[in-house]
């Protein structure tokens, strides 16, 4: 089995090129805000994507800042970035697969979804 490749602790030139000819196609995992203390918050979006050729799975993180930030413009856009990739990983579930690259990411990471805002059609149960 192939080791979950993350952007923090791969770099960024690893990542994408395990996602070379991913296509356009992501579905929302789950999406909601954390905090680390009154002073430090995040509101973050996480996606899956599948891709056919070569059995790999990409996490998306959507980063839309500190939520209550007083200088924020709450229509610019999110701050994108390929978060992870798992090639070949093993034969489970979907939804089983999208959890263990979503925990394994938020570990590394370290930020931590307090509340769930949005959940999508994996049922990560957070």
């Amino acid at each position: 089995m192939a080791p979950i490749l993350t952007a923090l602790e791969h770099g960024e030139p690893a990542i994408q090129a395990a996602c070379k000819g991913l296509g356009s196609k992501w579905r929302l995992l789950v999406a909601g805000e954390g905090s680390q203390g009154p002073f430090h918050a995040w509101k973050l979006a996480y996606w899956l994507q599948y891709f056919d050729e070569g059995n790999l799975y990409a996490l998306r993180l959507d980063d839309y800042g500190d939520p209550s930030a007083e200088n924020v413009d709450q229509d610019d856009p999110p701050s994108v970035c390929l978060a992870a990739v798992w090639t070949d990983p093993p034969d489970r579930d979907e939804a089983e697969i999208a959890r263990d690259l979503f925990r394994h990411y938020e570990k590394v990471d370290g930020r931590i979804l307090d509340t769930v805002d949005e959940e999508g059609e994996f049922g990560l149960g957070l």
